[in-house]
């Protein structure tokens, strides 16, 4: 597990291990650095964090197998202008889900 100190991630770690079986040192700090909308991250935060972490894994994942495909120069087309998009709009962001 990460060196973090967040005692609400450690009750969740705790109380959920199968949010994060499989989970880097990389991941924990992640997860270590967020905190909550007005303040401290609290055990539901850290488990919502850890759910959009494990669906964001999953997705790349699966991009990665679409890149790989025959489609990977449609899905590369389709991810440039989504991200075209967002940026132009300024809004999104790697924090934002």
């Amino acid at each position: 597990m990460g060196t973090g100190t967040n005692p609400a991630v450690d009750e969740a770690v705790a109380e959920h291990p199968e949010f994060f079986a499989g989970w880097t040192e990389a991941d924990f700090d992640e997860l270590y650095s967020r905190v909550g909308t007005g303040g401290g991250l609290t055990v539901e935060g850290a488990l919502e964090a850890a759910r959009w972490m494990n669906r964001k894994r999953e997705l790349h994942e699966k991009l990665d197998v679409l890149l790989e495909s025959g489609l990977g120069e449609l899905v590369a087309g389709m991810v440039e202008l989504a991200v075209r998009g967002v940026c132009e709009r300024g809004t999104g962001s790697a924090a934002q889900h």
